[in-house]
């Protein structure tokens, strides 16, 4: 069995998680950041005067300030993934898994960057050299799947930055350097799909930060090269580039995909901005910081984007705060930005400075 550090004794956990759901039944979403930034957002008045933050890190058991992958599952548990182990969290106590080289069922690597749970409640991690991990809830053991230069049906990179399953039930691996992959559960074999010079319907960069699929069935792909759709039926890539057109993607280093309920797919991308792809036009629109409009984006470099229960789009960025959305009222794709950034007299509001300190908040209800 794995070794585990519990940092407080845990008693009547189920019944604990019950309380804790019943008390504060909350929507969240972690806000990630290269920096000192790390945030859980949950259901709240939208107001950025009456907001309340509630901080959690390593004074309460976090296993390290961190963080950079986050997942509330099926049965309530909050998941956090950080540079010094996977966390579970259950409202009152973390339950710590880390790599132990003495137990070959213990997690691969103590770089956790991509969490995901499947339909059937399987947690995947993904880590930084690690490879990819699948978690046994009930033996709390894990199986690992690594990159062997003698396998070429093997995983094709340990970098594992993305983990999304398509409606199909097939599970697609981001990696930093070994593109994309898919995962044959049956078999334990995964098939790549990378960059090739001389086939320009594959995939545009082998650096993977983001998949993400689309309501259509399309699977979009951010990379350090642009944006890929991939379509499934063809197995062809079209690539979406930053150009001089006004109505081009921010930039080609994407961190961050997510679809809205309006179907408007947002692009985070790493100093260049925020994008929206409208399908009903097939055209973006950028967003970025501008000095002089405070209804801009803070700063360009976006590290989240989630919606919350009540269709309010939030986005965190590196060092320019939180954001709101407000959409128009005719295109679903445009609108302006309402900032939430720290206040140095007031412990309750959101941490940090321009970057939200590491560690985890969220916001009562009101």
């Amino acid at each position: 069995m794995a070794k585990i550090q519990r940092v407080t004794t845990v008693v009547s956990q189920g019944y604990r998680m019950k309380v804790m759901m019943t008390q504060h039944i909350f929507k969240v979403c972690i806000f990630l950041f290269a920096a000192f930034t790390m945030s859980l957002i949950a259901q709240q008045n939208v107001s950025k005067n009456t907001m309340s933050f509630h901080h959690v890190s390593v004074e309460q058991g976090l296993s390290q300030s961190t963080v950079y992958a986050s997942l509330q599952g099926k049965r309530g548990f909050m998941w956090f993934g950080t540079a010094d182990g996977l966390n579970k969290y259950d409202g009152y106590t973390f339950t710590i898994y880390r790599n132990h080289q003495s137990n070959p069922h213990s997690l691969s690597n103590n770089f956790v960057q991509a969490l995901h749970e499947d339909k059937a409640g399987t947690l995947w991690v993904g880590t930084r050299d690690g490879g990819l991990n699948r978690f046994d809830g009930a033996a709390e053991t894990f199986t690992a799947y690594k990159y062997d230069p003698t396998n070429a049906t093997s995983l094709s990179n340990n970098y594992v930055s993305s983990i999304c399953e398509d409606s199909s039930g097939a599970l697609w691996i981001g990696t930093e350097g070994g593109g994309v992959n898919t995962l044959n559960r049956q078999t334990g074999t995964f098939t790549a799909y990378k960059h090739d010079e001389a086939n320009p319907q594959s995939l545009s960069h082998n650096v993977v930060f983001a998949v993400r699929q689309t309501r259509d069935g399309m699977l979009w792909i951010g990379t350090q090269g642009g944006i890929d759709r991939f379509n499934p039926r063809t197995r062809a890539f079209q690539h979406f580039r930053r150009n001089n057109y006004a109505a081009s993607l921010a930039g080609d280093t994407v961190r961050v995909l997510f679809e809205d309920s309006k179907g408007i797919l947002w692009a985070g991308t790493e100093g260049s901005g925020l994008s929206a792809f409208n399908p009903k036009t097939q055209t973006w629109t950028t967003y970025r910081n501008e000095l002089k409009n405070p209804a801009s984006l803070g700063n360009n470099w976006i590290r989240v984007i989630y919606e919350d229960a009540n269709g309010t789009l939030w986005i965190g960025t590196l060092g320019g705060g939180l954001h709101i959305f407000n959409r128009g009222a005719d295109d679903p794709a445009r609108g302006t930005f309402t900032r939430i950034v720290n206040n140095p007299n007031n412990s309750r509001s959101i941490g940090g400075g321009g970057n939200i300190r590491y560690g985890i908040e969220h916001v009562p209800p009101s």
